[in-house]
């Protein structure tokens, strides 16, 4: 649990300093946006394939979910190793602090509607597994959400 939480940390850090050159005090009165962490472990030789799972399927719904309104946007993030407890996350960004939450009636509709893609013949289950989430909010002070 200490290695994701430092793991976060990391790649908060990481993808902070790429998109800020100077840092900029949040605006207290702007509405508060949550973004949401999905952390995946693939099986072993499946990191490939789970990855196109993932933008076949979970983005495909993301991208109908981002065109209505629900979202803000969404993309993958790779460590490209596979020592450690995750290997890849999905960062889903939502236009208020509930997450998901505040959405979850509506993209459930999106899910029923969306056909599965199978990677090599495999769903999910056979090319990894969802290892643990988080919802992070913006801090005080760093790059503004766009």
């Amino acid at each position: 649990m200490a290695l994701i939480r430092l793991m976060i940390v990391v790649c908060v850090l990481a993808a902070s300093l790429a998109g800020c050159r100077t840092g900029q005090a949040h605006d207290p009165a702007a509405p508060s946006r949550a973004v949401e962490w999905t952390f995946l472990k693939a099986k072993p030789g499946k990191r490939d394939a789970l990855r196109a799972f993932i933008i076949a399927n979970w983005f495909a719904m993301d991208e109908r979910a981002v065109r209505e309104g629900l979202m803000r946007s969404y993309r993958l993030l790779d460590t490209r190793t596979d020592d450690g407890p995750w290997d890849l996350a999905v960062e889903v960004e939502y236009h208020d602090e509930r997450g998901y939450d505040g959405i979850k009636d509506r993209f459930e509709t999106i899910r029923a509607e969306h056909v599965v893609q199978p990677i090599e013949g495999l769903l999910l289950r056979d090319l990894g597994a969802v290892v643990g989430s988080r919802r992070l909010f913006p801090a005080t002070h760093g790059c503004p959400l766009r």
